[in-house]
């Protein structure tokens, strides 16, 4: 894939332990800096981006760094990075929090945080467009 020009996004989940592990130290501190007030460090960018639609107030905000390019053995990685998602629901006080961490093969200089934003934002739109076609229309959640 990458040999022949392609690049990857990836999120990583728990079946790759030592790698999750390993991009959730390297945010720990500079998350706890921040919720301080304490500004970003030069080897960290971050983006945010606010969204309304569906009843519902959506802030989405991603981390990068370069630091563990050396340390993963993962072909061809450019940056890791943290992706908070805050949802709160507009008629209620309720709200989710959901965290991920992925990889790609994109430096800084081709994708920055907001292009990564936007990368994975397309990509989950078009995977729950074919979940729902597989589920929904060809009903393969009823099928056992």
């Amino acid at each position: 894939m990458v040999a022949e020009g392609g690049d990857y996004v990836l999120t990583i989940k728990e079946n790759q332990p030592r790698t999750r592990w390993a991009i959730e130290k390297l945010f720990v501190h500079e998350v706890s800096n921040l919720q301080k007030g304490v500004p970003l460090s030069k080897d960290f960018q971050m983006a945010v981006k606010v969204e309304k639609g569906h009843g519902r107030l959506e802030k989405r905000t991603i981390l990068t760094s370069t630091l563990l390019n050396e340390y993963l053995d993962w072909p061809a990685l450019a940056q890791v990075f943290r992706i908070e998602k805050v949802t709160l629901v507009r008629s209620s006080t309720r709200y989710t929090r959901q965290i991920r961490y992925g990889i790609t093969s994109l430096s800084p200089h081709r994708a920055k945080p907001e292009k990564l934003l936007e990368l994975l934002r397309t990509y989950w739109s078009i995977e729950s467009g074919l979940h729902y076609r597989r589920d929904v229309t060809m009903l393969e959640d009823a099928t056992r």
